[in-house]
């Protein structure tokens, strides 16, 4: 009986304790040795998550993190409270995982519906989300929810695998205090790169997606990539390389971490835009595509026109005026696209365009000479395209999503009218 009574306890005990999170929402927040005293021990940066105690009273707050604990004040932390929005979500189509199957969110699910199957294969119950980001990663994504808190909006960010159940807290945000502008998983999907601008300022963070926590920030740079355990910060003007490291750390733009200079031209009004493949970075500019050696730093100019490629990286579109063209790399042809049409993507080393008929836009899957392989009779618009020339268009009503699925390969070429309830 004494056993069950101290148990008891211990579970009240640990109901009071660390069963919050909080994140911090002010610039440099000063960490207190304990409630009374006025000896700084440390300062945190916004966005740091930090726990705290079930109860809260008074005007500072006792936190954990990094193994360490302190007291902070109240203002300057926003209490986690729901990672789901208690605002109406919307459905959405997510994401191909595959080449067999995608993801849409409908109805406070996941679900993961089979191409060749043509049903659900399995339902994820993940409530209501008001935002999701897929990640590079199958069945890996970033939730953005929206509770109300005294009458507060407040942003929660979370990383959620639906393989293993695992829920990531990324941290709490005050819409008055801290907007979050953009959100991106980083070329290793480990990694999770958040643009905030708090109290107006601007604010980089780099997450690590598996325990949440910040092992980069800066108030310096425009963006951020990541190869074989460093970081690559940049700006307008140069590339500094970062170790990844545990500790929330500042990131050092200093000499020593100088990587190398960017030329003007590779920016498209104040933006970079590139692409990480093996150990080269490709920059799109209006003069072409040029590649960093992110080993030996040289620079060199590539034979792409654009970053629009197929997944083999051989076949690049581009666009000349209001002329349109696909080169081939490998043999070092181009190809013209009629005027009237549009380009939607590659599928294998055939194109997807549309065409318009009057206000009706109709979809083609043409080879690199131009002839037309197959016309699409059954789709409006076009959510995801497979390698195999299969298209997906899901429309979402009431309690219905729609689901049309066309597939050249087919002999009969009937496409599939699914209806989910």
């Amino acid at each position: 009986m004494k056993r069950i009574a101290v148990l008891i306890l211990i579970l009240l005990s640990f109901e009071n304790a660390f069963s919050l999170f909080a994140t911090v929402n002010n610039w440099n927040t000063r960490v207190f040795k304990d409630e009374k005293s006025f000896d700084v021990i440390d300062v945190l940066p916004p966005c740091t998550v930090v726990s705290t105690l079930r109860k809260v009273e008074g005007e500072r707050i006792e936190i954990f993190y990094d193994g360490k604990k302190g007291w902070v004040e109240r203002k300057n932390l926003t209490i986690y409270y729901n990672i789901f929005s208690n605002f109406e979500p919307k459905p959405k189509f997510i994401t191909n995982a595959g080449y067999d199957y995608f993801f849409y969110y409908f109805e406070e699910s996941i679900n993961k519906f089979n191409l060749y199957d043509k049903k659900i294969e399995k339902k994820y119950k993940v409530g209501k989300i008001q935002q999701i980001l897929p990640s590079p990663i199958e069945g890996v994504f970033l939730f953005e929810g929206v509770v109300t808190n005294n009458g507060e909006e407040i942003y929660n960010l979370s990383i959620y695998d639906i393989n293993t159940g695992k829920n990531v807290y990324i941290g709490s945000f005050e819409r008055k205090t801290i907007t979050i502008e953009n959100t991106t998983f980083l070329n290793n999907p480990q990694f999770v790169a958040v643009h905030f601008k708090v109290n107006g300022k601007k604010l980089l963070c780099v997450y690590n997606a598996k325990d949440g926590r910040i092992i980069a920030h800066t108030t310096d740079a425009l963006g951020v990539f990541y190869l074989e355990n460093t970081l690559f910060f940049y700006n307008l003007k140069n590339i500094w390389t970062n170790g990844i490291n545990r500790e929330n750390i500042n990131a050092d733009f200093s000499q020593e971490r100088h990587f190398i200079s960017l030329q003007k031209k590779f920016f498209i009004n104040n933006s970079l835009n590139y692409l990480i493949k093996e150990h080269f970075l490709y920059i799109e500019t209006i003069e072409g595509v040029f590649a960093i050696n992110l080993k030996n730093k040289s620079v060199s100019k590539t034979p792409y026109k654009s970053l629009i490629t197929d997944e083999n990286f051989r076949l690049c579109y581009y666009k000349v005026a209001n002329r349109q063209f696909i080169k081939d790399i490998e043999n070092n042809i181009i190809y013209s696209l009629p005027d009237d049409t549009k380009f939607f993507g590659f599928s294998g080393t055939n194109v997807i365009i549309s065409r318009k008929y009057g206000k009706v836009e109709t979809f083609f899957l043409i080879s690199l000479a131009g002839s037309e392989i197959y016309r699409y009779r059954s789709i409006d618009r076009i959510d995801f395209i497979n390698r195999n020339q299969v298209v997906v268009e899901c429309n979402f009503e009431k309690n219905l999503c729609n689901i049309i699925i066309e597939d050249p390969g087919k002999t009969n070429f009937h496409p599939f009218f699914i209806k989910v309830l």
